[in-house]
């Protein structure tokens, strides 16, 4: 399992849903699973940027973050964490992020996530 250099290491889970976890696709692309066995496509580390935002980037992929898309990819899309009392919401200028089934999109209400 790789670690890499880089600040803590978290796993997201909706916080309605605490046995599926945001992972990365082969192919890179974002999606929500019940317990996947690949422990490090679920591995992320927030990293902060100058203007206040951060970027979610892959621990065993590093050369890729979150993005636009979400997909991995090189250009991220910056995040803003919103905490409230069972968890934080993701917010991007275009929206929060929110899953419904196994996709992860933006749109204008947000999904509360957990970190483990």
């Amino acid at each position: 399992m790789p670690v890499g250099d880089g600040g803590p290491i978290v796993r997201l889970s909706p916080a309605e849903r605490p046995d599926d976890f945001v992972r990365h696709t082969t192919e890179g692309a974002i999606i929500v699973q019940r317990a996947p066995r690949d422990l490090a496509a679920t591995q992320f580390r927030f990293e902060a940027r100058a203007d206040g935002t951060e970027v979610l980037r892959s621990v065993d992929r590093p050369d890729r973050l979150l993005g636009a898309a979400m997909v991995l990819d090189a250009t991220p899309l910056p995040l803003r964490r919103e905490v409230g009392r069972t968890g934080l919401k993701l917010r991007s200028e275009a929206g929060y992020l929110r899953v419904s089934g196994s996709t992860i999109s933006v749109g204008s209400s947000g999904t509360v996530f957990r970190l483990s």
